[in-house]
């Protein structure tokens, strides 16, 4: 089936889309990430990662990619040109057009009918990829969850690049160096395959049709767009300061990776769990206008209460109240402790607070309610229970269920 085509804006030119979705065959042979990282412990990426600027040369080209739907190979030399432009004492690899495009129609298969991602990245993998004249092959690939941004950037932090697949709606046409692509209802264009080479604050840095910008961390979170995440991991991806100083398992994944590369099915382990300590890119300290911590007293108990709130973003937020839900959020609140029900009361408090447009510490909060519930349900263990109600008197003329004899 064709690739689609659409117009760009405001230059007019015309670009083709062509990422076909992977098969469930294919995710089934894909080792995913998140399993081998030791969420806790280990050390986190930095704020922000850029491994375009040193990369211009090779990311403002579209090989090819305006007259054929090869945008998942265009992604991968482009990666590959991102990669060896930030190596220590590296030079930059430019890829070219007809490289593009005959490894498109290479690996893809004859005319222009797209591509699926791990294809590509499996031909890499086990033959490698011409950029610049040379060769060059990876060591393996893992899927990662889109959704979760603390991981996306550990990958791209350790990997260099990550390649998504994108479901392209219209708003994203108009593209100009240093776009921000954000979240939309527009009709959607055609799949399409983009390389992340850096982030921030704000999102990932991604090349596409020769233009870097930045997809929001609202449009990753959104399941609408990107529905592709994957890391490729080049043969030296886990130096002594990178993967296994950050707390990837490296062996694990590595033999992982070997056993799918023969063709087989690995055994993935399970994710591990949370421990007490940071996690691998733990949120930036929060400056709070106004911190509590401290033990009070609530319905005769004492209670070790931290929380944070910061004003600025309460206040902002006090011009755009929707206070029938506040209301709302007060009547459960009643209803609740009506009821003695202190989970719900501890939900219905947070969620009050919420729509108030206060910003707490949400792991104080949570010590709180923790703290709280378990107070009141001791408390209500420890509580005598009443009396029995006396029974009945049974009179001669009544039977066992109590009616009367007729």
């Amino acid at each position: 089936m064709p690739v689609e085509s659409a117009k760009l804006m405001p230059s007019g030119r015309t670009v083709k889309f062509g990422r076909k979705p992977a098969t469930a065959e294919q995710r089934r042979k894909i080792v995913p990430l998140a399993p081998f990282v030791k969420r806790y412990g280990g050390k986190p990426p930095p704020p922000s990662v850029d491994y375009h600027s040193k990369a211009a040369r090779s990311l403002r080209d579209m090989l090819g990619n305006n007259q054929y739907g090869n945008c998942v190979v265009v992604a991968e030399l482009h990666g590959i040109g991102a990669w060896s432009a930030n190596e220590p004492g590296g030079a930059e690899i430019v890829p070219t057009t007809k490289e593009a495009v005959a490894q498109y129609q290479s690996i893809c298969g004859p005319g222009d009918n797209g591509c699926y991602i791990p294809a590509v990245l499996d031909h890499f993998r086990d033959r490698g990829l011409t950029a610049g004249g040379r060769a060059r092959k990876m060591e393996g690939y893992v899927s990662v969850n889109p959704r979760d941004q603390l991981l996306v950037q550990y990958a791209l932090w350790l990997s260099g690049g990550l390649h998504l697949g994108v479901d392209w709606p219209s708003d994203w046409m108009n593209l100009q160096p240093g776009f921000k692509l954000r979240p939309t209802n527009s009709r959607m264009v055609g799949g399409h395959a983009v390389m992340v080479v850096g982030y921030d604050a704000e999102g990932l840095q991604i090349s596409t049709w020769g233009i870097v910008g930045t997809l929001t961390w609202e449009a990753l979170a959104d399941r609408r767009f990107v529905t592709e995440c994957y890391a490729r991991l080049g043969e030296d991806w886990h130096n002594e300061e990178g993967a296994t100083a950050a707390g990837v398992n490296v062996e694990a994944l590595r033999d992982a990776l070997k056993t799918v590369a023969a063709g087989g099915y690995p055994d993935i382990p399970a994710e591990p769990e949370p421990g007490p300590g940071p996690g691998p890119n733990p949120p930036a300290p929060v400056a709070w206008d106004w911190e509590f911590e401290r033990s009070v007293e609530l319905l005769g108990y004492q209670l070790r209460v931290h929380l944070g709130v910061d004003l600025r973003r309460a206040l902002a937020g006090a011009r755009t109240l929707n206070w029938w839900t506040i209301a709302a959020d007060v009547a459960r609140i009643v209803a609740a402790f009506g009821r003695r029900d202190w989970s719900g009361l501890a939900i219905a408090v947070q969620q009050l607070l919420t729509d108030l447009g206060i910003a707490f510490n949400p792991a104080g909060f949570e010590e709180f309610s923790r703290a709280m519930v378990g107070a009141q349900e001791t408390r209500v263990l420890d509580e005598p229970h009443p009396p029995s109600p006396p029974a009945p008197a049974r009179g001669p003329d009544t039977d066992v269920d109590g009616d009367s004899g007729g």
